[in-house]
């Protein structure tokens, strides 16, 4: 178990990695999808259902950064806020859950890609677009930009 939790990185298949994932080493060179297909990093609110906003980019234990896989500006998550189980109502601008992305932009929030450029993607971009960016070798370059 924890040699799991503490080097989730390092354990998780290689086409599944992000670029800073817990305990990662990244280098240029592993990410195979191209610097400018592949997020580094991205925004999050300050607020969060559970707790505060980690650093957007972080490679140590339980320093995740923040990873799209779950969507932009959810404000919902069943573990933390469902509304009609802990009667805590959902408050937009705080997102679900740590290490989710969002911002207080109505309709998207920024990326930084490998590449250093900065793009804000839209909260309706689909989650599958949203996985292929984040992932750093999987070998589906999204061609959305």
């Amino acid at each position: 178990y924890w040699e799991w939790r503490c080097n989730a990185w390092r354990l998780t298949a290689e086409e599944e990695r992000r670029m800073f994932g817990e305990n990662s080493d990244t280098r240029t060179g592993q990410v195979l999808d191209g610097l400018s297909n592949t997020i580094a990093f991205g925004e999050t609110t300050l607020d969060n259902a559970n707790g505060k906003c980690p650093a957007w980019a972080y490679r140590g234990w339980v320093q995740v950064g923040v990873d799209p896989a779950q969507g932009i500006n959810i404000w919902e998550s069943f573990w933390t806020n469902p509304p009609t189980t802990w009667g805590k109502p959902v408050l937009a601008g705080q997102v679900g859950s740590w290490s989710w992305a969002g911002s207080h932009h109505p309709t998207g929030c920024f990326f930084t890609f490998g590449d250093g450029s900065v793009r804000f993607l839209s909260e309706d971009t689909g989650i599958v677009v949203l996985e292929h960016y984040a992932k750093m070798a999987d070998s589906e370059v999204v061609a959305q930009y």
